[in-house]
């Protein structure tokens, strides 16, 4: 884990407070760094949808956490 990654600032949270918000965010988190940040094969992983992904996201960032985006890479052939 990054020392300035939304893991470890979320899991700053626990002592205080401990949320089923903040595990849930701690979990996709985790897998997202663990799949390079590939969404779709995160999704699929931990059964949720796409669509409840991006929401929680969005919901993440606008509480101030850092949630890193992954440059997509295309293959010249699909181009």
């Amino acid at each position: 884990m990054m020392k300035n990654s939304a893991i470890v600032k979320l899991m700053s949270r626990l002592p205080d407070k401990i949320t089923l918000e903040v595990v849930e965010a701690c979990f996709v988190l985790a897998f997202l760094e663990k799949n390079g940040g590939n969404k779709r094969k995160t999704c699929r992983e931990i059964k949720i949808s796409e669509r409840k992904m991006r929401y929680r996201i969005r919901i993440w960032e606008d509480e101030g956490y850092h949630i890193p985006q992954y440059e997509r890479v295309y293959n010249r052939k699909n181009r």
